[in-house]
């Protein structure tokens, strides 16, 4: 059944009571935290597709907890898709930052925080848990995993599912048996894509090239850091910290790798000689000198003076530095 709920009509005194009181005949049980603004505003549509309960909210910044494990909940699973906006989403010890068209599953009856970080807009779908379950050729991928938009079978279950939400006044109990199982197959697609072994090692490689060449573009900038690449990416940092330590290394000294290699070759590439130590530091993306240099005796062994001075207008100096 369609339904709306919204804090707009009502005094400001009463938005956030009301606002709760609407979670918690959601989500049952829960918390909720606000920001001392008392002037809240959000709103939800609600309906069913037969046994999945759909949600899509959008409002102000808040955050939702459900902190004890209950088996008196139903078995199910909800879907969090961000459509605009960005919410942190934690469960069973890991954090999920997710970006619009982004989704995670998390299980109804374990603790979990849901923090919207600004104003958002975000849909919810609580499914059975061996509705989906059943499609599933590994279970075990369905939680702990961020689904990411950008690609794939990602991409077509989040472009689909924002579809519902444009459409959820319309949707009507003879469209609930077909719309059910086109929800669950493309879910189960999504999730089934991540878990293919060819599919999960090409998807790694991509998504390391990825990293790497967003490094490549932004290392000069001082600050820049793992969570720019991530951000930048579209991965959260953990998975990214998974592909780099696969290859004996981590994004932190990635990026100093490629911040060394590039002030290298301004120490020896012919009419840069006027550079001062202070300025190859600053334009590699360093922004303290004596780190820079501890760093690059580090690798090189010898200071970035000695350096210049012993591999004078050698383009070949990348060569030799380690990446």
């Amino acid at each position: 059944m369609f339904a709306v709920y919204d804090t707009a009509s009502l005094d400001v005194a009463d938005r956030q009571d009301y606002w709760l009181d609407f979670l918690r005949e959601l989500y049952p049980p829960c918390e909720i935290s606000f920001s001392s603004k008392r002037d809240f505003r959000c709103r939800a549509e609600t309906n069913t597709i037969k046994a999945i309960q759909l949600a899509v909210g959008a409002g102000e910044a808040h955050a939702v907890a459900n902190r004890s494990q209950s088996s008196v909940l139903p078995d199910g699973l909800t879907l969090n898709l961000s459509i605009a906006g960005t919410t942190c989403i934690e469960q069973n010890g890991q954090r999920f930052r997710l970006k619009p068209y982004e989704f995670v599953l998390l299980d109804q009856r374990r603790p979990y925080l849901i923090r919207h970080e600004n104003d958002y807009q975000m849909m919810t779908l609580q499914i059975p848990r061996q509705l989906l379950v059943s499609r599933l050729t590994n279970p075990g991928m369905a939680l702990g995993n961020t689904f990411c938009a950008g690609r794939g079978h990602g991409l077509v279950a989040a472009r689909f599912l924002a579809s519902l939400g444009d459409s959820i006044r319309e949707l009507t109990a003879e469209d609930d048996r077909l719309l059910e199982d086109s929800i669950i197959t493309i879910v189960a697609n999504a999730i089934n894509a991540l878990g293919s072994p060819d599919r999960k090692r090409k998807r790694h490689a991509d998504d390391l090239r990825q990293a790497k060449a967003v490094i490549e573009r932004h290392f000069h900038e001082p600050g820049f850091g793992r969570t720019d690449v991530a951000d930048a990416s579209r991965l959260p940092v953990r998975e990214l910290n998974r592909l780099f330590a696969a290859e004996g290394t981590s994004i932190s000294r990635h990026i100093k790798s490629c911040r060394l290699r590039h002030a290298a070759r301004l120490l020896t590439t012919p009419g840069l000689e006027g550079l001062s130590i202070t300025e190859v530091a600053y334009r590699s993306g360093f922004n303290d000198i004596s780190h820079f240099c501890q760093s690059f005796r580090g690798m090189h062994g010898m200071s970035p003076n000695e350096f210049r001075r012993k591999h004078p207008g050698d383009r070949a100096t990348t060569a030799i530095v380690k990446v």
